[in-house]
């Protein structure tokens, strides 16, 4: 790839999906949208350009690839269709070529083989006018925003600009914080329901999940983005179980009363030092991250997500066995959870 941003467009309504492509994309290479539905794909495309569009496959796939190619905006994007079925590379490539997409692969899917196709199409003559020509390079990762949050235009964006005014709102919620509480924090009102602050967590992890700024030079700032998501976790997982969050909006509703909800911290030891981690059984820094995102998912029952979690890691670590165990031993249980349902 080139040194570039590409502007990239993803269209999927499944969550872990767009998740992982949050965390996954480098924010150096690529400034991404997300837009959970059809319509909001193609509304961001009638506003602004998209070099790259990603779309989650599924039968109605085919009709969107020719409406998009219909707009002024998408009639030279390169289209890709990502789905967890696309493991066979003959399948994969007819399931494009009949719903109009430039080429399709499975997910999880390795870095390299996407940016393999993008090498080629992008440079193709015909899409020449795809995407905004002005784009410049960057030495610093560019924020990401949803297509809904008030960012400004793409095509009317700066990335240096983009840059400065996210590392100024990273300052200065990173100097509030222990003023903001979690309604605040995730920025919806204290009647929001689970569906909207799962969402707004999912926003706020396009734009400041750690993961993305492993490479940021400013290691004071990458601290502060760590600590600053570190708290929206916080707050989200306070907000999603009822328990707590009654227990919140109570100590929120007494006068002078802290505005955050405390915390336990991990019991330590008698020597001082924090409990080990469990055995993530990766050797490889993108491997424990995926299998960390794992353990998450799976002590949640979310056992299909964690699923694919195995699978990225096993992408890094492809002969690891003790990975694979993992896999397998979660594949069959989702097996007897079918069976007994």
């Amino acid at each position: 790839m080139s040194e570039t941003v590409t502007r990239l467009l993803v269209i999927d309504s499944d969550n872990v999906r767009r998740g992982m492509l949050a965390c996954t994309l480098p924010p150096d290479r690529y400034e991404i949208t997300f837009a959970k539905t059809p319509e909001t794909g193609l509304d961001v495309l009638t506003e602004t350009r998209a070099q790259v569009v990603l779309i989650g496959y599924d039968p109605s796939t085919a009709d969107l690839c020719q409406r998009i190619h219909a707009l002024p905006n998408g009639e030279k994007c390169v289209l890709g269709l990502i789905d967890e079925r696309f493991c066979n590379e003959l399948t994969a490539t007819t399931l494009a070529e009949s719903a109009g997409a430039d080429f399709a692969l499975p997910f999880p899917f390795d870095l390299t083989l996407l940016e393999g196709h993008l090498d080629k199409l992008l440079e193709e003559p015909s899409r020449s006018g795809a995407g905004d020509p002005s784009i410049t390079p960057v030495s610093e990762p560019v924020p990401q925003y949803s297509a809904t949050d008030g960012a400004a235009p793409r095509d009317q964006a700066d990335p240096e600009a983009l840059w400065e005014s996210f590392r100024s709102r990273v300052e200065q919620l990173h100097e509030e914080l222990d003023q903001l509480d979690y309604y605040r924090l995730l920025d919806v009102p204290p009647n929001a329901s689970g569906a909207w602050i799962k969402e707004a967590y999912f926003q706020r992890s396009i734009e400041f999940h750690p993961d993305r700024f492993v490479q940021l030079d400013d290691r004071a700032l990458a601290q502060k983005i760590y600590e600053l998501f570190k708290r929206i976790t916080e707050a989200f997982e306070a907000l999603m179980n009822p328990e707590t969050r009654t227990k919140y909006d109570y100590q929120r509703g007494r006068p002078n009363a802290a505005a955050r909800l405390a915390r336990v911290e991990p019991a330590r030891s008698r020597s001082g030092m924090q409990p080990a981690l469990p055995r993530l059984d990766a050797e490889t820094d993108a491997g424990r991250k995926y299998v960390r995102f794992a353990e998450t998912a799976r002590r949640d029952g979310k056992l299909k997500s964690a699923r694919t979690y195995l699978r990225l890691a096993l992408q890094y670590e492809p002969q690891n066995p003790r990975l694979r165990a993992r896999l397998d031993q979660l594949t069959n249980d989702l097996n007897a959870k079918d069976a007994a349902s």
